[in-house]
């Protein structure tokens, strides 16, 4: 092989992209390790305090508990919507003072339907509450595109609560929230709390093992060092609480700072039908939370972290974890922008705006540069620098750490004991480098789709998960409408559901599939004899399908999930199937 000596040219556009890229790549570590180390090191060896938690004292009282307006948005989610209200509702505060308040976009049957069906189901009579929830449907004419934030700023104006929440229609929430984020607001005097999240489902495959270190790696280790540091706390798309006067200030200076994001013709439509229009959150970005963490942080909000987790459950598939992740990068990508074109009026707002809002994009572009550089030089017999070498040490060094991180948050929330904890642990760690692979395609898609103002990306949900052992987790799936099955022991109808191996597509729980054939008569006049065979020969089979699924007390529309009865079982349960004969008009 020949090889080609580098020009002076070479050597230098070499060295000076290579200790580029490995100095970003540096500083966004050095922004992580500093909060680590203050954290976890600097406080409990000089014994300060370095617990960022709020935590409920053990027999607490409130003289006069505040009222709670829950904001539930959700679009498409029927399938899990009473996880929230359920948990909600089994709540340990005073339930006259939580509202639910359930967000709807007009179109929304899936959602609706089963929001009918839960007011029929659950009754709470021994509450004096005027009900279970509110369902609020967001004006198909209310400005903006529709999207999560704009849900949200149409329930705050719709709502007048002294305590304002957002939780997720998939959320199961713990039984202290409500009470521990009382005691932090109005107690502490905090403006905004901040829970712990947990992606439960780790045992629907790698991606989703990876995605819950990845969370615990936020959650438990990230987020509290940041807070203890007084850096800006991003806040999730959940469990987090405001003081409603926090939010009318937001509002207030969002206003101030980017303008209003509404023409003059919305700006008239809000004012004839007596909306003030607030926008507390970004009705344009798709990472509302996100940058309201910022934008309270840089106005000097106090903010208190909560040691109380909610569960929610993460992509299924790789698809919907694309279009998530595609979703964040975006959202963040646009934070960053707005903030070029309104820079913070502090320097220390500036930094941690801009740098926060790319933070999440530095990384995969620095490890991508510094690798193809170092191949290109190394392809063409170019000695890599001693500058340059250290670092590719230092990213290297750096790497590791993000790998010990990752495994170290997975082992802290881990329901898993003893070997099958260490072994995941070391499979985190080893392969959470391809699940980046997958990231950096979303944030592709997240620069491609970043001018598409209506994409959202949203993924449809199903049942959070509660527990390590399937044969004994409870029913992921609603008792079909109208089932007289018996929910303390468990019997008919609610539990073959449980029974069944493969989990069903979203689309399939919400919308019904019509068969494709045998369900009406239809001329067979012109149709050639093979096709016509081939016709009567499937119209048989699904009239011997319409028959298996008589006498079982099953929602056909859910028959084709249960698993199939051997002839035999069935002939002993029913008996023989009728005779049935079809005629076919000639």
């Amino acid at each position: 092989m020949v090889t080609v000596p580098p020009t002076p040219l070479f050597t230098t556009v070499i060295v000076v992209f290579a200790v580029v890229f490995g100095i970003l790549w540096t500083a966004v570590n050095f922004y992580h390790l500093y909060p680590y180390v203050q954290y976890f090191l600097v406080a409990r060896l000089f014994g300060a305090d370095s617990d960022p938690y709020t935590r409920l004292p053990e027999g607490h009282e409130f003289v006069s508990p505040p009222t709670f307006d829950v904001l539930l948005p959700a679009y498409e989610e029927g399938n899990v919507i009473h996880q929230a209200i359920s948990s909600i509702r089994s709540a340990d505060y005073p339930q006259h003072r939580i509202r639910i308040n359930v967000l709807v976009e007009p179109e929304d049957a899936d959602t609706r339907d089963a929001l009918a069906t839960l007011a029929e189901e659950y009754r709470f009579d021994e509450v004096p509450i005027p009900s279970e929830y509110e369902e609020v449907v967001v004006p198909e004419k209310y400005p903006g595109m529709p999207n999560k934030p704009r849900a949200l700023n149409f329930g705050f104006d719709s709502t007048d609560g002294d305590i304002v929440g957002v939780i997720d229609a998939e959320d199961i929430v713990d039984p202290d929230l409500f009470s521990t984020v009382a005691y932090a607001l109005v107690d502490q005097g905090n403006d905004y709390v901040q829970g712990k999240l947990d992606m439960v489902n780790e045992y629907d495959g790698w991606k989703n093992l990876v995605f819950r270190a990845e969370y615990a790696f936020w959650f438990r280790l990230l987020v509290p060092s940041f807070h203890f540091v007084g850096y800006p706390v991003p806040l999730g798309g959940t469990t987090n609480f405001f003081r409603r006067e926090t939010l009318e200030r937001a509002s207030d200076l969002r206003l101030e700072q980017y303008g209003t994001p509404w023409s003059d013709r919305q700006q008239a439509w809000l004012s004839r039908n007596g909306f003030p229009g607030s926008v507390p959150w970004d009705p344009r970005n798709v990472t509302e939370d996100f940058e309201l963490g910022i934008l309270l942080w840089k106005e000097g909000f106090d903010m208190t972290l909560i040691d109380v987790v909610t569960r929610e459950e993460s992509p299924l598939t790789a698809n919907a974890w694309i279009r998530q992740r595609t979703r964040w990068q975006k959202g963040k990508l646009y934070t960053f922008l707005q903030y070029l074109e309104h820079p913070p009026a502090s320097l220390r707002g500036r930094f941690h705006g801009l740098f926060q809002s790319f933070l999440p994009h530095l990384a995969p572009i620095n490890i991508v540069g510094i690798v193809v550089l170092t191949m290109v030089a190394a392809s063409l017999g170019y000695g890599v620098p001693l500058a340059v070498q250290v670092v590719l040490v230092l990213g290297v060094v750096f790497l590791v750490e993000m790998f010990v991180l990752h495994a170290t948050g997975y082992w802290l929330v881990t329901e898993r004991r003893g070997i099958t904890r260490f072994v995941r642990s070391i499979l985190i760690a080893t392969t959470v480098a391809f699940y980046w692979l997958l990231l950096w395609g979303a944030e592709l898609r997240a620069m491609k789709q970043l001018t598409a103002t209506n994409y959202t990306g949203k993924r449809p949900h199903t049942t959070v998960a509660t527990s390590p052992n399937r044969a004994t987790e409870p029913c992921r799936y609603p008792p079909v409408r109208g089932s007289e099955s018996d929910p303390e022991s468990g019997a008919g109808v609610a539990r073959s559901y449980c029974d069944v191996a493969r989990r069903p597509t979203h689309a399939e729980r919400s919308t019904p599939r019509r068969p494709r054939g045998g369900h009406r008569r239809r001329s067979r006049r012109g149709v050639p004899p093979d096709r016509a065979r081939r016709v009567r020969r499937r119209d048989r089979t699904h009239a011997q399908r319409r028959r298996r699924r008589r006498g079982t007390g099953v929602d056909p529309r859910r028959r084709r999930h249960l698993p199939r009865e051997r002839p035999r079982e069935r002939r002993l349960r029913r008996g023989p199937a009728p005779h049935e004969s079809y005629t076919f008009a000639t």
